[in-house]
């Protein structure tokens, strides 16, 4: 049993993301038709898949106070532009953080 991988995790992410994912499905159809042609793969096999999840990416988010501050200013300052009124400072520049802070630098959710 080895407890080192084969070859850099990073290696393989930076080739998924280059044949990109019509490739990773070609990939995928040439192994199970390969597995066909030599016999290791047989027809009822086919009818059941388990699909292992725990190492797909997840985009979840969590909307915490700062993000909703920010995504709330953002829109304001867009509907601002719209309607041409000139703003005094957008705050554009400031990171998410900024929105769930005290003024001097306090954290709100202590």
């Amino acid at each position: 049993m080895k407890h080192d991988f084969p070859c850099d995790p990073t290696s393989l992410v930076k080739w998924r993301k280059r044949i990109g994912s019509e490739g990773v499905e070609k990939f995928l159809e040439e192994t199970i038709l390969l597995g066909q042609r030599e016999g290791q793969i047989k027809e009822p096999e086919f009818r059941r898949v388990n699909v292992d999840t725990t190492v797909q990416e997840k985009a979840i988010t969590f909307p915490t106070d700062a993000k909703l501050y920010h995504k709330m200013r953002q829109a304001l300052v867009k509907e601002a532009s719209k309607e041409k009124i000139q703003l005094r400072q957008s705050y554009k520049n400031l990171p998410t953080s900024f929105f769930g802070k005290k003024p001097g630098g306090q954290n709100l959710a202590a």
